[in-house]
Protein backbone atom coordinates (compact mmCIF):
# COMPACT_ATOMS: atom_id res chain seq x y z
CA UNK A 1 0.00 0.00 0.00
CA UNK A 2 0.96 3.41 -0.38
CA UNK A 3 1.74 5.99 2.27
CA UNK A 4 -0.70 8.09 3.42
CA UNK A 5 -1.15 11.31 5.51
CA UNK A 6 -0.37 10.50 9.20
CA UNK A 7 -3.61 10.27 11.13
CA UNK A 8 -4.81 12.05 14.53
CA UNK A 9 -3.34 11.21 17.53
CA UNK A 10 -5.49 8.98 19.86
CA UNK A 11 -8.52 6.64 19.49
CA UNK A 12 -10.56 6.62 16.07
CA UNK A 13 -14.14 5.18 15.57
CA UNK A 14 -13.63 1.47 14.01
CA UNK A 15 -15.59 2.73 10.97
CA UNK A 16 -12.45 5.12 10.33
CA UNK A 17 -9.58 2.38 9.68
CA UNK A 18 -12.61 0.56 7.66
CA UNK A 19 -12.76 3.37 4.94
CA UNK A 20 -9.21 4.26 5.51
CA UNK A 21 -8.38 0.97 3.67
CA UNK A 22 -11.36 1.03 1.36
CA UNK A 23 -9.15 2.85 -1.65
CA UNK A 24 -6.82 0.00 -2.17
CA UNK A 25 -9.29 -3.16 -1.00
CA UNK A 26 -12.65 -4.00 -1.68
CA UNK A 27 -14.49 -3.60 1.64
CA UNK A 28 -14.91 -7.58 2.24
CA UNK A 29 -10.91 -7.44 1.71
CA UNK A 30 -10.68 -4.53 3.78
CA UNK A 31 -12.75 -6.08 7.21
CA UNK A 32 -11.18 -9.18 6.93
CA UNK A 33 -7.63 -7.21 7.11
CA UNK A 34 -8.49 -5.88 10.13
CA UNK A 35 -10.04 -9.39 11.87
CA UNK A 36 -6.28 -10.44 10.87
CA UNK A 37 -4.82 -6.96 12.53
CA UNK A 38 -7.18 -7.51 15.86
CA UNK A 39 -6.50 -11.15 16.78
CA UNK A 40 -2.00 -10.24 15.79
CA UNK A 41 -2.68 -7.41 18.06
CA UNK A 42 -1.61 -5.64 14.85
CA UNK A 43 -4.15 -3.40 15.56
CA UNK A 44 -5.60 -3.24 19.19
CA UNK A 45 -9.67 -2.77 19.79
CA UNK A 46 -10.89 -0.83 22.38
CA UNK A 47 -13.86 -0.86 24.58
CA UNK A 48 -15.32 1.54 26.40
CA UNK A 49 -11.76 2.58 27.15
CA UNK A 50 -10.15 -0.58 27.92
CA UNK A 51 -8.23 -2.92 25.31
CA UNK A 52 -9.89 -5.59 24.29
CA UNK A 53 -7.55 -9.09 24.51
CA UNK A 54 -7.21 -10.87 21.41
CA UNK A 55 -7.97 -13.87 22.51
CA UNK A 56 -11.28 -12.52 23.83
CA UNK A 57 -11.92 -10.76 19.92
CA UNK A 58 -10.87 -14.47 18.53
CA UNK A 59 -13.46 -16.13 20.32
CA UNK A 60 -16.48 -14.13 21.25
CA UNK A 61 -16.68 -10.84 18.34
CA UNK A 62 -16.04 -10.46 14.31
CA UNK A 63 -15.85 -7.04 12.74
CA UNK A 64 -17.94 -7.10 9.32
CA UNK A 65 -19.51 -5.00 6.98
CA UNK A 66 -22.72 -6.15 5.77
CA UNK A 67 -24.44 -3.85 2.63
CA UNK A 68 -27.89 -2.38 4.03
CA UNK A 69 -29.31 -1.41 0.40
CA UNK A 70 -28.32 1.49 -1.33
CA UNK A 71 -26.18 3.02 1.78
CA UNK A 72 -22.63 3.54 1.95
CA UNK A 73 -20.55 0.55 3.44
CA UNK A 74 -20.10 0.58 6.64
CA UNK A 75 -18.82 -1.74 9.58
CA UNK A 76 -20.09 -2.55 12.95
CA UNK A 77 -19.23 -5.25 15.49
CA UNK A 78 -20.84 -8.96 15.83
CA UNK A 79 -20.95 -10.66 19.03
CA UNK A 80 -20.63 -14.68 18.28
CA UNK A 81 -21.15 -15.48 21.12
CA UNK A 82 -23.38 -13.60 24.38
CA UNK A 83 -22.07 -10.80 25.90
CA UNK A 84 -23.40 -8.73 29.14
CA UNK A 85 -24.86 -6.44 26.78
CA UNK A 86 -25.61 -6.26 23.40
CA UNK A 87 -22.42 -4.91 21.36
CA UNK A 88 -24.22 -1.76 19.90
CA UNK A 89 -24.26 -0.87 24.01
CA UNK A 90 -20.50 -0.18 23.97
CA UNK A 91 -18.31 2.30 22.20
CA UNK A 92 -15.86 0.59 20.13
CA UNK A 93 -12.45 2.35 19.05
CA UNK A 94 -9.08 1.77 17.40
CA UNK A 95 -6.52 2.99 17.50
CA UNK A 96 -5.02 5.98 14.98
CA UNK A 97 -1.53 5.16 14.94
CA UNK A 98 -1.17 1.10 14.37
CA UNK A 99 -3.98 2.14 11.46
CA UNK A 100 -1.55 4.33 10.02
CA UNK A 101 1.31 1.48 10.47
CA UNK A 102 -0.94 -0.96 8.39
CA UNK A 103 -1.09 1.65 5.47
CA UNK A 104 2.23 2.05 5.07
CA UNK A 105 3.29 -2.02 5.29
CA UNK A 106 4.59 -3.30 1.83
CA UNK A 107 1.24 -4.47 -0.48
CA UNK A 108 1.14 -8.49 1.02
CA UNK A 109 -3.01 -8.11 -0.10
CA UNK A 110 -2.62 -12.02 -0.96
CA UNK A 111 -0.73 -13.48 2.04
CA UNK A 112 -3.24 -11.27 4.07
CA UNK A 113 -6.09 -12.02 2.29
CA UNK A 114 -5.09 -15.92 2.56
CA UNK A 115 -4.95 -15.47 6.44
CA UNK A 116 -7.60 -13.22 6.98
CA UNK A 117 -10.03 -15.59 4.96
CA UNK A 118 -8.44 -18.99 7.07
CA UNK A 119 -9.78 -16.56 9.94
CA UNK A 120 -12.91 -16.18 9.17
CA UNK A 121 -13.63 -19.36 8.29
CA UNK A 122 -12.79 -20.45 11.76
CA UNK A 123 -14.42 -17.42 13.30
CA UNK A 124 -17.63 -18.92 11.67
CA UNK A 125 -17.09 -22.05 12.76
CA UNK A 126 -16.95 -20.83 15.93
CA UNK A 127 -19.93 -19.23 16.02
CA UNK A 128 -21.80 -21.92 14.43
CA UNK A 129 -20.52 -24.24 17.43
CA UNK A 130 -21.66 -21.67 20.13
CA UNK A 131 -25.11 -21.13 18.47
CA UNK A 132 -25.33 -24.80 18.66
CA UNK A 133 -24.33 -24.90 22.50
CA UNK A 134 -26.81 -22.12 22.94
CA UNK A 135 -29.37 -24.02 21.49
CA UNK A 136 -28.58 -27.09 23.46
CA UNK A 137 -28.71 -24.90 26.83
CA UNK A 138 -32.24 -23.13 26.07
CA UNK A 139 -33.92 -26.49 25.46
CA UNK A 140 -32.15 -27.65 28.58
CA UNK A 141 -33.20 -25.17 31.02
CA UNK A 142 -36.99 -25.24 29.08
CA UNK A 143 -36.83 -28.64 29.90
CA UNK A 144 -35.73 -28.30 33.91
CA UNK A 145 -38.39 -25.58 34.08
CA UNK A 146 -41.17 -27.53 32.71
CA UNK A 147 -39.91 -30.48 35.33
CA UNK A 148 -39.77 -27.92 37.98
CA UNK A 149 -43.79 -26.85 37.02
CA UNK A 150 -44.80 -30.84 37.30
CA UNK A 151 -42.93 -30.95 40.64
CA UNK A 152 -44.63 -27.76 41.93
CA UNK A 153 -48.20 -28.74 40.85
CA UNK A 154 -47.66 -32.06 42.43
CA UNK A 155 -46.99 -30.11 45.83
CA UNK A 156 -50.08 -28.22 45.91
CA UNK A 157 -51.66 -31.00 45.01
CA UNK A 158 -50.77 -32.63 48.02
CA UNK A 159 -51.01 -30.01 50.27
CA UNK A 160 -54.16 -28.98 49.47
CA UNK A 161 -55.84 -32.49 50.42
CA UNK A 162 -53.66 -32.24 53.98
CA UNK A 163 -55.07 -29.16 54.56
CA UNK A 164 -58.84 -30.63 53.26
CA UNK A 165 -58.33 -33.17 55.37
CA UNK A 166 -57.11 -31.43 58.50
CA UNK A 167 -60.12 -28.84 58.32
CA UNK A 168 -62.19 -32.03 58.77
CA UNK A 169 -60.66 -33.90 61.42
CA UNK A 170 -61.74 -31.05 64.10
CA UNK A 171 -63.67 -27.97 64.41
CA UNK A 172 -61.34 -26.67 67.12
CA UNK A 173 -58.35 -26.46 65.41
CA UNK A 174 -57.73 -22.86 65.01
CA UNK A 175 -57.44 -21.68 61.24
CA UNK A 176 -55.25 -20.10 59.43
CA UNK A 177 -54.80 -16.48 58.36
CA UNK A 178 -55.46 -16.16 54.82
CA UNK A 179 -52.60 -15.72 52.66
CA UNK A 180 -49.91 -17.81 51.15
CA UNK A 181 -48.77 -20.74 53.46
CA UNK A 182 -45.44 -20.10 55.20
CA UNK A 183 -42.75 -22.29 53.84
CA UNK A 184 -38.95 -23.15 54.04
CA UNK A 185 -39.40 -24.14 50.50
CA UNK A 186 -39.44 -20.48 49.08
CA UNK A 187 -35.68 -20.44 47.91
CA UNK A 188 -36.86 -23.43 45.38
CA UNK A 189 -39.75 -21.37 43.98
CA UNK A 190 -37.65 -18.06 43.56
CA UNK A 191 -34.80 -20.36 41.17
CA UNK A 192 -36.98 -21.93 39.26
CA UNK A 193 -39.19 -18.19 38.84
CA UNK A 194 -35.41 -16.78 38.11
CA UNK A 195 -35.31 -19.84 35.19
CA UNK A 196 -38.65 -19.03 33.80
CA UNK A 197 -37.41 -15.27 33.67
CA UNK A 198 -33.99 -16.14 32.12
CA UNK A 199 -35.54 -18.21 29.59
CA UNK A 200 -38.47 -15.27 28.64
CA UNK A 201 -35.85 -12.41 29.37
CA UNK A 202 -32.47 -13.29 29.83
CA UNK A 203 -31.68 -9.16 30.17
CA UNK A 204 -34.19 -9.01 32.70
CA UNK A 205 -31.98 -10.55 35.12
CA UNK A 206 -29.57 -7.71 35.01
CA UNK A 207 -31.83 -5.72 37.43
CA UNK A 208 -31.75 -6.96 40.97
CA UNK A 209 -33.75 -4.62 42.56
CA UNK A 210 -36.58 -4.71 39.76
CA UNK A 211 -36.72 -8.43 39.95
CA UNK A 212 -37.61 -8.47 43.62
CA UNK A 213 -40.49 -6.07 43.25
CA UNK A 214 -41.83 -8.58 40.12
CA UNK A 215 -41.29 -11.64 41.77
CA UNK A 216 -43.15 -10.34 44.96
CA UNK A 217 -45.87 -8.97 43.48
CA UNK A 218 -46.16 -12.48 40.99
CA UNK A 219 -45.97 -14.65 43.76
CA UNK A 220 -48.61 -12.92 46.20
CA UNK A 221 -50.86 -13.01 42.87
CA UNK A 222 -50.42 -16.30 42.35
CA UNK A 223 -50.83 -17.38 46.13
CA UNK A 224 -46.57 -18.44 46.75
CA UNK A 225 -45.32 -17.78 49.83
CA UNK A 226 -42.21 -15.14 49.91
CA UNK A 227 -40.84 -13.20 52.61
CA UNK A 228 -42.20 -9.87 53.00
CA UNK A 229 -39.05 -8.45 53.42
CA UNK A 230 -37.59 -7.67 50.30
CA UNK A 231 -33.60 -6.78 51.67
CA UNK A 232 -33.87 -11.10 52.31
CA UNK A 233 -35.53 -11.70 49.08
CA UNK A 234 -33.20 -9.55 47.14
CA UNK A 235 -29.66 -11.19 48.87
CA UNK A 236 -31.51 -14.83 47.76
CA UNK A 237 -31.88 -13.54 44.09
CA UNK A 238 -28.28 -12.18 44.18
CA UNK A 239 -26.89 -15.13 45.28
CA UNK A 240 -28.89 -17.60 43.09
CA UNK A 241 -27.49 -15.14 39.88
CA UNK A 242 -24.37 -15.78 40.68
CA UNK A 243 -24.99 -19.55 39.71
CA UNK A 244 -26.97 -18.71 36.45
CA UNK A 245 -24.19 -16.10 35.17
Amino acid sequence: MTRRKAAGRGKISIDKPFHKLMPGLDPHDAVEVLNTAVRRKDARLWCNGKEVDPGFFRTHLLLCAPLIGKRPWTIKIEATRALRRPVEKYTWRMDAKEIEALLTQPDTRGEAMQRATAAAEAARAEAATARAELEQARTEMQAAVERTERAEARVNAAEARVEAMSSTATDNTPRRKPGPKPTDDWPKELAAELIRIAVADPTALQNADKLVEEIQTDFADTGRFLPQDPKRVREEIVRLLKHIR
